[in-house]
């Protein structure tokens, strides 16, 4: 692996990079000392480094934001709406007490503020700060400003790199590696074009493919079902059942944790496993994705085509029984629209159907009314089951 030069960052920055003299020293000395030694490696650290010190302009988290839309933009979680945003325009102490305040370790007044970004990838929280100051011999808990010095600011980047992010970068993962940083895809249109930037300068070629994954699973059914238990609670609710078995959704469950924490992809459940799932944050669902409207599978389709369908035969059979006597219908489809509502299988929301059916078998505009409203009720709840799943992320 060749030498960094302040050249490579600028060229990588694709600007001036006015910290890039400062930075370009620590780089080589720190990346060295935490095995960042490959082309492909140092790709990655670079392109994420200059995404979080904004092309290696700055060392310390800049949260004084002059609009509602940028907060709501950078925090959606957060701040659903610009009323919730507003009062945190151009304060940017008071927005660090709400976005980092008792999270990430930080439980004094202050320490939102005192414990945000900093750093070349903007370390944050008072946790983060003990335990990389700690690896790095600096109290960072005691002195949080250190971080911000250059050399500092790297000697942490890449201890940091080292232990969460160098796996997925072995595997050409920007995805693995942003998640590793960020817990999410942040700015990942960013990160992709100083990562494409930074592979040019340094002659990276694209390898052939990922590797597979490595099967190798020895545990009993005991430490499975804890397994399953783990990734279900964080967030991973595509393992399925809870069964203490070994199998493709508790496979691709594990795989996918590991690759969202930067850890090699393979299904061994070593002590570091144990210990990541141990310590990791839920998985956040996108915003978009946990306000959705509708679900892209069949399964939604089919039940949004059955409330159509289901809609249209309760209107016809409701107008033709409406030259018969009334009363009994509207009794009728009052009692199974309550039914419906209650139903918690398809076996409950067809039984009061069914039973209907029977009672005016005589009359077939009413049982068509009757069938058109319990295929509206049925649709509506696998619909309703199918856009719940989707929220939460338990398919893609």
């Amino acid at each position: 692996m060749r030498t960094v030069t302040v050249a490579d960052l600028r060229a990588i920055a694709g600007g001036p990079a006015p910290l890039a003299s400062k930075l370009v020293g620590p780089i080589n000395t720190h990346a060295a000392s935490q095995g960042i030694t490959t082309p492909l490696r140092m790709a990655h650290f670079l392109a994420h480094m200059a995404e979080e010190t904004d092309g290696f302009r700055a060392l310390v988290e800049n949260l004084n934001y002059t609009s509602a839309a940028r907060i709501r933009q950078v925090w959606p979680l957060r701040f659903r709406t610009d009323a919730a945003a507003k009062p945190y325009v151009r304060k940017p102490e008071a927005l660090a007490e709400k976005v980092y305040g008792r999270r990430l370790g930080n439980t004094a007044p202050g320490d939102g503020w005192r414990y945000r970004g900093g750093g070349a990838y903007m370390l944050t929280g008072r946790d983060n700060y003990r335990r990389f100051g700690a690896a790095a011999g600096i109290d960072l808990e005691a002195r949080p400003e250190l971080v911000r010095e250059p050399d500092t600011a790297v000697e942490v980047a890449a201890r940091y790199f080292a232990a969460r992010m160098a796996a997925a970068a072995d595997r050409d993962d920007l995805e693995g590696t942003t998640r590793a940083l960020n817990g999410g895809l942040t700015n990942l249109a960013a990160r992709r074009a100083y990562l494409a930037r930074a592979k040019d300068v340094l002659g990276v070629s694209s390898p052939a493919g990922p590797s597979p994954a490595k099967e190798a699973v020895r545990a009993s059914d005991a430490d499975i079902r804890r397994l399953q238990t783990m990734l279900r609670d964080l967030g991973y609710t595509e393992v399925g059942m809870l069964d203490g078995k070994w199998g493709s959704r508790t496979r691709g469950a594990l795989l996918a944790f590991k690759a969202d924490n930067g850890l090699p992809a393979s299904t061994d459940l070593d002590e570091a496993t144990w210990a990541a799932l141990a310590r990791a944050a839920p998985r956040e669902v996108s915003p978009e994705r946990a306000e959705a409207r509708t679900a892209p599978s069949a399964a939604a389709k089919a039940a949004q085509a059955a409330q159509l369908i289901g809609g249209a035969a309760a209107a016809t059979g409701a107008a033709d029984a409406a030259l018969e006597p009334a009363g009994g219908l509207v009794g009728a489809l009052g009692w199974l629209a309550g039914a419906g509502e209650a139903a918690r299988t398809v076996s409950d929301a067809l039984m009061p159907v069914r039973d209907l059916i029977r009672a005016v078998a005589g009359n077939w505009p009413l049982a068509l009314a009757l069938a058109g409203v319990g295929l509206f009720l049925l649709g509506r709840h696998i619909f309703r089951d199918e856009l719940v799943s989707f929220r939460r992320g338990e398919w893609t």
